[in-house]
């Protein structure tokens, strides 16, 4: 997401993910940097585990990592682009789904990646993921938004925005 200032592309990332997660949880997301060159930290609540709408024991942490860079040419001049992402998906406590991105870390793995309780500690390439695609995965465990047709019209917003800033790794719409 674009913006004229370092702060109003921080914000315009922002909107997006906690319009989506407020349909579904109560909580905040923050950041900690609205500078160029800083690797920022976006959470939602702390990046702890929140209970989503529902009552089905569906749980999710959001944790993403974030640069501020020069857009491209009418676009700008400054743009958000995610350099990592740590989304846990859990039932009744236990994690179910692991979406991870590390680029940077001591693991082996450093591409876009699933752990999944159901096969044990082993890395499954993903892809990019957005935190669209675990909600939806949440909808089927049985998550509810404050509003279905909100959250429908809101997850094509965002994948449409997202498409066009995006430089690499755009998922189904």
């Amino acid at each position: 997401m674009a913006g004229r200032t370092q702060t109003a592309a921080v914000k315009a990332f922002v909107e997006p993910i906690q319009n989506a997660l407020g349909l579904f949880a109560s909580g905040k997301v923050t950041v900690d940097s609205y500078k160029k060159d800083v690797e920022g930290r976006l959470v939602f609540n702390r990046g702890e585990v929140v209970k989503l709408h529902g009552g089905a024991g569906v749980g999710l942490s959001v944790s993403m990592h974030y640069r501020i860079v020069p857009a491209e040419a009418g676009r700008g001049p400054w743009k958000v682009s995610t350099v990592g992402y740590m989304y846990d998906l859990v039932l009744n406590e236990k994690a179910l789904y692991e979406y991870h991105w590390h680029p940077i870390s001591d693991s082996h793995e450093v591409r876009p990646h699933l752990h999944c309780s159901a096969v044990g500690k082993c890395h499954i390439p993903t892809g990019r993921v957005m935190i669209e695609d675990v909600l939806n995965l949440a909808v089927h465990y049985g998550a509810k938004p404050n509003s279905m047709r909100r959250w429908k019209e809101l997850d094509k917003l965002n994948r449409e925005k997202f498409a066009r800033g995006a430089t690499w790794g755009i998922g189904p719409a």
